[in-house]
């Protein structure tokens, strides 16, 4: 699917390439020209991919281990539901962007993102006790 999106998007290049070789009398670069054109699809298409697999790495290995989520909550596995609870509780009153000034934009921003962050790991947790 990646390269078909890279081909397509190349299209127009590759077309225009042609006619300007074509009425300079430079037909032998036209190889030349294609080359370059699918060795740059085809690299990009590779990295993508690399990055969906790294993705998918990561994304298994926390499913594997939910230690990250107890570390950021600082709480321990042998915790009970109640207590990881709480500790989310004093975290989100801890990092709240309503606390920080208003002229303060980049803290406030970051803090939220500690939300969201504090969010999933309780997320996680919860759902790993669960099942």
């Amino acid at each position: 699917m990646a390269i078909g999106f890279y081909f397509g998007r190349y299209v127009g290049a590759l077309i225009l390439s042609l006619i300007y070789l074509k009425y300079t009398n430079k037909l032998e670069n036209v190889t030349r020209v294609l080359s370059r054109l699918f060795h740059s699809v085809n690299q990009r298409a590779n990295s993508q991919s690399a990055q969906a697999n790294q993705s998918a790495q990561l994304a298994q290995s926390d499913q594997a281990t939910n230690a990250w989520a107890y570390q950021l909550l600082e709480v321990s596995e042998t915790d009970s539901a109640k207590a990881i609870k709480h500790a989310r509780k004093r975290l989100i009153n801890r990092y709240h962007p309503d606390k920080i000034p208003q002229a303060d934009e980049l803290a406030r921003q970051r803090a939220n993102e500690k939300i969201h962050a504090i969010n999933r790991a309780f997320q996680v947790i919860m759902d790993a006790r669960e099942s």
